[in-house]
């Protein structure tokens, strides 16, 4: 018998080694290898990269906040004195199905569809601050 013996490595032992090392090994050219993790996974939010604020006088006319955005990471809704509609269709803001959100509680959203808005009373003032993962 000649040569080294080939082994698989054990997945419970770190891979040790420099960068340089490391590279240095075969890559695979096989096919994808579907991967099922069995607990739980570090993830980080990341940050997003811009963000526009603003402050809106709503109607009780709907009004489109926000279009569908799919780089959109949140949009900050927050009404100081007065209650507002809001949803993701116009018809649903306009015919009062929507949410009606209440005064001084912001209201969090995270999704890429549309927003609408309508005042409950005339002259409510919305401030709106999206945020966005890219440019």
């Amino acid at each position: 018998m000649s040569g080294p013996i080939v082994r698989d490595p054990d997945p419970e032992e770190p891979i040790e080694g420099d960068v340089e090392e490391l590279q240095q090994r075969e890559q695979w050219d096989g096919p994808a290898v579907l991967v099922e993790h069995n607990g739980p996974v570090t993830v980080h939010d990341l940050p997003a990269r811009v963000a526009v604020m603003r402050s809106l006088q709503l109607t009780t006319s709907t009004e489109l906040i926000s279009g569908r955005d799919m780089r959109r990471k949140a949009v900050l809704l927050l009404a100081e004195s007065d209650a507002f509609y809001v949803g993701n269709s116009a018809a649903a803001v306009t015919g009062g199905t929507a949410a009606k959100w209440p005064a001084g509680i912001p209201l969090d959203v995270r999704h890429v569809d549309a927003l609408y808005a309508r005042a409950a009373v005339a002259g409510t003032v919305l401030t709106v601050i999206v945020e966005q993962w890219a440019d």
